[in-house]
C-alpha cells in the first residue's frame, strides 16, 4: 500500500510540474496590462541619449489562440500605459510603426512637434488609443516623408520617428524568465503570434541605419 501512494504521489509531482509555467519576473517591469496566466513582455528602446534607455511592460493573455504582437501593442497603447505609436495600419504584416513615444510624467499629455505627412508636408500628429494612423484610406501603405524633426513637445517625453531616413524601429524578440540576455531580430512583424515567457523589442536604429540591440538597464540594489 505504502509503495502505491508514494507511486501516487511521484506521479501527482510530475504532473504538476509538466504543467506548471513559468513567469516573467523582471524587475525592469512594473506595469502589467491584461489578465491570464500566460506573460509576455515587450520594450521600447530609444537612441535619444536620455535614461533609462529601454522600458519594458508586461502583457497577461488566456492560453488558446495567442494574440498577436499587434494586439499586445493595440492593449497596450489603449491602457493609459504611457506608450504612444505612429504608424500605418495597412501594411501586408499589419501596423507599420515609424514612431514610439512615452509621456514621462503619466499625465496623458503627450503630444509631438516637426511632423510630416506622407508628402513631406507639416502636419499635426493626433492620437487616438494612443496610435496615430497615417493611413486615411486604408488604401496604400504610407511613410513619413522626412522623419528627422519629428521631436516631443515636452522634452521630458520620449519620441523617435524613421523609416526612410534617421533610422528606424527594429524588431528584436527574446525568451527569458527574467531580463534576457540573448536577443534575435524578427522579421515576422507585428502579425506573429505571442508565445509565453517571450520578449518582444522595438529599437531605434543609429542614423545610418546600423542595429541597437536591446539592453534593459540593470536595476539598482535597494
Amino acid at each position: 500500500m505504502l509503495g502505491v501512494v508514494l507511486s501516487l504521489l511521484a506521479f501527482l509531482f510530475l504532473a504538476f510540474a509538466i504543467n506548471a509555467r513559468a513567469s516573467i519576473s523582471s524587475p525592469n517591469i512594473n506595469n502589467w496590462v491584461g489578465t491570464g496566466s500566460n506573460e509576455s513582455a515587450f520594450v521600447l528602446q530609444w537612441n535619444d541619449g536620455k535614461s533609462p534607455g529601454a522600458i519594458a511592460w508586461g502583457y497577461r493573455w488566456n492560453p488558446g489562440a495567442a494574440p498577436t504582437l499587434n494586439q499586445l501593442i493595440a492593449n497596450l497603447l489603449a491602457a493609459n500605459a504611457g506608450i504612444y505609436a505612429r504608424g500605418d495600419s495597412s501594411g501586408s504584416y499589419g501596423a507599420g510603426y515609424y514612431g514610439f513615444g512615452y509621456d514621462t510624467g503619466l499625465n496623458n499629455t503627450f503630444s509631438v512637434n516637426g511632423g510630416l505627412d506622407a508628402d513631406g508636408n507639416p502636419t499635426t500628429i493626433s492620437f487616438t488609443n494612443g496610435f496615430s494612423d497615417m493611413n486615411s484610406d486604408n488604401t496604400t501603405y504610407q511613410s513619413p516623408g522626412s522623419s528627422t524633426s519629428a521631436a516631443p513637445t515636452n522634452s521630458q517625453d520620449r519620441y523617435q520617428e524613421g523609416w526612410n531616413d534617421n533610422g528606424f524601429w527594429e524588431l528584436y524578440t527574446s525568451t527569458s524568465t527574467i531580463n534576457p540576455t540573448s536577443w534575435s531580430t524578427s522579421w515576422d512583424g507585428g502579425e506573429q503570434s505571442l508565445t509565453a515567457d517571450s520578449w518582444y523589442a522595438y529599437t531605434f536604429s543609429n542614423s545610418d541605419f546600423s542595429s541597437n540591440p536591446p539592453v534593459l538597464p540593470t536595476p539598482t540594489p535597494g
